[in-house]
């Protein structure tokens, strides 16, 4: 009888000891796993984080970009919205004229500005042109901007070229007369004209609109380069003396361009926005 409750003891404490080193082994597992985990999730991280692209296109007061192109006469065009960006960058808005009579070359095209932050008190509006022509004889070129309140173009600047134009620069000032519309949009058209076949580069074009507001709008136009979304989670205006955070929650798609807009009263100031992934981008706000 004691033999056998001695071979019973024995067989539970062999069977305890078995599942002890059982349970040591799953335990060991687990927190490999888990480690392995870990570091991968750690790996991967940093991969992405090292793979996040963002570009501060522009940072500026009051300043915009159009986010419409509206091509009303052209044969035919090359180029999109991201070609008006960047001066000098070799990717423009090509267009090449359209007969409209025996005699009448035209190209007609139209840019239009919206999400804009209408100051309380504007003093100027000022477009900033940059184009150049291939011409064969005289052209006439004519830049409107569209009154809401009488729905008309009205023409703003007019100018006529004899040969070919390479990156011209034009600034072209207005006094606001509703020519901003309440829902924050703005239109320019620009129309040429010759008697013989030409072609038109857009390179770059933009809105400043001069105000003696205290708070100004700092408009900051970022692009995603990131083979990936991204996520800026906040922003940051300082200067020499003054710093003020922002915490946001946009997410950009990969290859788009997004506008961000902050009021402040920080002047001579820049920027720096942080994205969800920890990387930090920082650009001089202009005035």
């Amino acid at each position: 009888m004691k033999k056998s409750i001695g071979t019973i003891l024995g067989s539970l404490i062999f069977i305890l000891i078995i599942l002890a080193v059982f349970s040591s082994i799953i335990l060991i597992n687990n927190q490999m796993f888990n480690l392995f985990s870990n570091q991968i999730t750690m790996l991967n991280f940093e991969t992405e984080k090292q793979n996040e692209k963002i570009e501060i296109i522009s940072s500026a007061f009051d300043k915009y970009f159009p986010r419409k192109i509206l091509i009303t006469t052209s044969s035919s065009y090359s180029g999109n919205i991201f070609s008006l960006l960047k001066p000098f960058d070799d990717n423009y808005l090509s267009l090449n004229s359209q007969p409209v009579s025996p005699s009448q070359k035209l190209i007609n095209v139209s840019f239009i500005f919206n999400e804009i932050d209408i100051p309380l008190t504007i003093t100027e509006i000022r477009i900033s042109l940059i184009f150049s022509y291939d011409l064969n004889s005289i052209l006439f070129q004519y830049v409107y901007i569209f009154k809401w309140s009488t729905n008309s173009w009205v023409l703003i600047d007019s100018e006529n070229f004899n040969e070919d134009i390479i990156f011209s620069h034009k600034i072209i000032s207005v006094t606001n007369d509703n020519y901003i519309h309440s829902n924050s949009t703005l239109k320019i058209r620009i129309e040429s004209r010759s008697n013989d076949n030409f072609k038109a580069y857009f390179d770059f074009i933009s809105l400043k609109i001069e105000n003696n507001d205290l708070n100004k709008t700092v408009a900051t136009y970022i692009l995603n380069n990131s083979p990936f979304s991204s996520k800026l989670v906040s922003s940051v205006i300082f200067n020499n003396t003054l710093y003020k955070r922002y915490d946001l929650n946009i997410t950009i798609p990969s290859g788009n361009i997004i506008l961000i807009k902050i009021k402040t009263d920080i002047i001579n100031s820049n920027i720096k926005f942080i994205t969800k992934l920890g990387n930090i981008y920082q650009s001089t706000i202009s005035n």
